[in-house]
């Protein structure tokens, strides 16, 4: 695991290989590959230790025994090897080999025209030891930051909402690091409109991109059992986002606890209401 390759080296493996996809299957080596793009139309995504990983098909509703799909759909019978790729950029880091941990079910998700339609997801975990490499999980938190920074704010507030309905709070890396949802975190950011929603005073500097710098906080802590969701998430200077982290003054809580479910329920959340 870690080893990165080029897609040339992934050709070598599966010959018949097409730049774009997804799930390949190597006659010569009798396995899978599983390529997750971090900066593709499919929304691949980690909850606890295992990715939930969006099959093949970009318009229309995803059929199971289409092309590939049908691989994954048969490994219960196959008990084909799994080998999993990161990729992003045209770059593809293993990641190591992979088992189908949780039955396959269906969500709701855009097609290339930003149609909504049915997908299908497979869930896979680590075959070594289960969990996700810190090393990965801060690639895929970097590459999701530069996605949802394309987006404009109702974009961002539909994707939001969706993703705060979603049961997993959280997701679990080697040493229980927390991955946050970024279009939630970038969403509460620019609904803050550049101001610490405790202080109130602006945001102490900007950053690289020239945007008012402000940190996502939960204000139920995802350790606690909180939700990584649009109504516990506020945006904080550093300097109140660790205040909240060593006082833990309750009237600051109660503030921003409001905040956040008054934004939530402006924002069409439904359990906010």
């Amino acid at each position: 695991p870690g080893q990165v390759v080029s897609f040339d080296d992934i050709r070598s493996i599966v010959p018949q290989a097409s730049f774009g996809a997804g799930i390949l299957y190597s006659k010569n080596y009798n396995c899978l590959i599983i390529l997750s793009k971090h900066d593709s139309l499919y929304e691949d995504e980690w909850r606890g230790n295992t990715l939930h990983y969006t099959g093949t098909g970009r318009s229309g509703d995803q059929d199971l025994y289409y092309r590939d799909n049908r691989f994954l759909a048969n490994l219960h019978l196959t008990k084909l090897p799994v080998y999993l790729f990161g990729s992003s950029n045209k770059v593809y880091t293993y990641r190591g080999e992979v088992m189908l941990s949780e039955k396959r079910y269906q969500a709701t998700k855009p097609d290339k025209d930003g149609l909504m339609r049915k997908v299908w997801i497979f869930p896979l975990t680590l075959v070594s030891d289960g969990s996700v490499p810190e090393e990965y999980i801060a690639e895929y938190e970097k590459e999701k930051k530069k996605q949802v920074k394309k987006l404009s704010i109702s974009q961002l507030q539909s994707q939001a909402v969706k993703s705060s309905s979603k049961t997993s709070s959280y997701r679990q890396a080697t040493s229980k690091q927390y991955i946050r949802n970024q279009s939630i975190a970038r969403y509460t950011k620019l609904k803050a409109n550049g101001i610490c929603e405790l202080c109130e005073k602006p945001a102490p500097f900007f950053d690289k991109d020239g945007e008012p710098y402000l940190e996502s906080h939960h204000v139920i802590w995802l350790e606690r059992g909180g939700a990584d969701s649009i109504d516990n998430t506020v945006a904080l200077c550093p300097n109140c986002h660790k205040k909240m982290h060593v006082v833990e003054d309750k009237s600051d809580f109660n503030k921003l606890f409001t905040i956040a479910k008054k934004r939530a329920k402006e924002s069409g959340y439904g359990s906010a209401n």
